[in-house]
């Protein structure tokens, strides 16, 4: 027919190109922390999300209760208020926020630092959510009560893994909240020893400088250390010192206008007031493992501590510095005093607490053992 006459010649015919598959979502794992505040698990949280964040996996980190930016810089803050709920123990209010921005992130995995955030992880998550407890303090007051203990102990159980940061918190795991051995692990705190280089100490004629870097409250027992410069220099030893940190007792040490120790309130520069220290004094009552032990050691300082939860991991008594029991205020000054008249001591054992740190404690060793676990916990929630 003409209209087929007029039909042009077919060119030969290209394939299809192949439809490209979209690439398959990065895993997510979801940071839960109470608030920011400028203490060290906010300080832990934020190296790692920025060191883990990459191909392998999307990490963000959320605070529950509203607070501002100081440590942690949080990717999400839910701004629940601090209202009698929390104050009580359990706010409904924060569970709601949670559980809305778990449903519409849908993390594969929620790692909850600390027993506050393990609340309202575990009661958030989605059901193909695997649930860490990264356990970085002693239950402590929980355990004396019977309702919270029973409440504690459930949630724990509930996490498909406890991390604790020493062997103390994988134990008390164990023993008290009864979770399996084969659920538990213990991940060490870690610090970059880039950041803490020790340089200059004290010259001829100077004061020695004691210093002591944590949060300003009950359980870190800042009395202690205005009580050491004190006993110190009534001993005709010339000694100074720094406490850097917040908390609610700031205000009330400062009150004491001591000439030998001044309490500096928050200050990101640590680092500096670490390298410009002589000996690191630590008079905790409960820890889980003092990241501020690690950056003493890695800036060449040696220590003094109370025998709290974790400490005997990063010092070794008589080698990097001193140990003493929790109420043993005397030692405690006593073995001080032995560090501030010896600067050749000073030296071996600073010396030897940064070898110590830099074999055990660095930061890139510390995150090495979570991609380890999350990533085996990344591949049991996908299959």
């Amino acid at each position: 027919p003409e209209w087929l006459r007029r039909v042009e010649p077919a060119s030969p015919r290209t394939p299809p190109r192949p439809r490209r598959r979209p690439e398959p979502a990065r895993p997510r794992v979801l940071h839960v922390l109470p608030v920011d505040v400028a203490r060290g698990a906010q300080t832990y949280a934020k190296a790692m999300r920025e060191t883990l964040d990459g191909p392998e996996a999307e990490h963000r980190t959320v605070t529950i209760f509203h607070s501002d930016p100081v440590s942690l810089e949080a990717d999400v803050d839910l701004e629940v208020p601090v209202g009698f709920g929390r104050r009580l123990g359990f706010s409904p209010h924060a569970l709601v926020r949670l559980r809305s921005y778990v449903s519409s992130w849908r993390p594969d995995v929620i790692v909850a630092h600390g027993g506050e955030a393990l609340k309202y992880a575990v009661f958030a998550g989605r059901r193909r959510s695997r649930i860490i407890y990264y356990k970085i303090g002693t239950a402590g007051d929980l355990l004396d009560n019977p309702l919270r203990r029973w409440f504690h102990v459930k949630l724990a159980r509930r996490s498909d893994l406890v991390a604790g940061v020493s062997e103390e918190m994988v134990q008390e795991a164990r023993e008290t909240l009864g979770v399996d051995s084969e659920r538990t692990v213990c991940i060490p705190n870690g610090r970059d020893p880039a950041l803490f280089v020790g340089e200059r100490r004290t010259g001829a004629g100077e004061s020695v400088r004691l210093v002591s870097v944590g949060y300003v409250g009950p359980l870190k027992r800042p009395e202690w250390f205005v009580d050491v410069a004190t006993a110190l220099r009534e001993r005709g030893v010339d000694v100074r010192g720094w406490w850097v940190g917040d908390g609610p007792l700031l205000e009330e040490m400062q009150r004491h206008k001591s000439s030998s120790v001044e309490f500096i309130g928050r200050d990101d520069n640590v680092a500096e007031y670490l390298r410009r220290s002589d000996v690191f004094l630590l008079s905790s009552v409960a820890e889980g493992m003092p990241g501020v032990l690690i950056e003493a050691g890695f800036s060449g300082l040696p220590a003094v501590s109370t025998r709290a939860a974790g400490v005997a991991a990063v010092i070794e008594d008589g080698v990097t510095g001193y140990v003493v029991e929790l109420d043993d205020k005397t030692g405690f000054i006593d073995r001080v005093e032995v560090l501030v008249r010896d600067p050749e001591l000073r030296h071996k054992m600073g010396e030897a607490a940064r070898q110590r740190c830099l074999d055990h404690f660095t930061l890139e060793h510390s995150l090495d053992l979570w991609r380890r676990e999350l990533s085996r916990l990344l591949m049991d929630s996908r299959r």
